[in-house]
């Protein structure tokens, strides 16, 4: 997949142009010995039974493949919700010119994250800039500790692509943000992740 991805896209230029070297060469057919960091905190509270069920399998299925699993903590997570700010405001200004020639493309939801986005502070933007940042240091220290971590995706299964917000059983806005709130800081720090 990364071989596939990496890369300079002319379409998009926040992308590198450095040489891709071939990720594949370096597969051993093993994931034995590879140390993997559980970090609890934030990840693991107020999870859906199933959910925590199915991530506590497959990290036991990581150990049965001879994966060190070390429990790990990576305090400045908390913060992460703050980094939301960013979120909006870059959206906003990567889509305004869309959204203000074409905004009936847009879905109502996305539409209204956009305009909310117009109108995020600097202040805000800033102070969320300065956490990623050390939620990004702080992930950092933990990689000289462990390879990669795992995590649950979302704190709730996925709802049916269908199903209404009473049939959801939360309000849009919190279903929003159970299922982002786990993959948000890896996408704000720049990290990879596969779910």
């Amino acid at each position: 997949l990364m071989s596939v991805i990496a890369g300079h896209d002319p379409h998009d230029p926040t992308t590198s142009r450095l040489p891709i070297p071939d990720y594949v060469a370096s597969l051993t057919g093993t994931v034995a010995g590879l140390r993997v960091g559980v970090p609890r905190e934030f990840f693991f509270e107020g999870l859906d039974g199933d959910v925590q069920r199915t991530v506590e399998e497959a990290i036991q299925q990581l150990r049965s493949l001879g994966v060190q699993v070390l429990e790990v903590s990576w305090p400045s997570i908390w913060q992460a919700p703050m980094l939301y700010a960013i979120s909006l405001a870059e959206g906003a200004a990567a889509h305004e010119q869309w959204l203000r020639s074409r905004g009936e493309y847009y879905g109502a939801d996305v539409r209204e994250r956009m305009q909310q986005g117009l109108l995020v502070p600097a202040t805000a933007y800033l102070k969320a800039q300065r956490i990623r940042a050390i939620i990004g240091r702080d992930l950092a220290q933990l990689f000289q500790r462990v390879d990669l971590l795992a995590t649950p995706t979302a704190a709730t299964p996925a709802p049916k692509l269908d199903a209404g917000p009473g049939e959801i059983g939360a309000p849009t806005g919190a279903l929003r943000s159970a299922l982002r709130r786990f993959t948000q800081p890896f996408n704000l720090t720049g990290s990879p992740a596969v779910t």
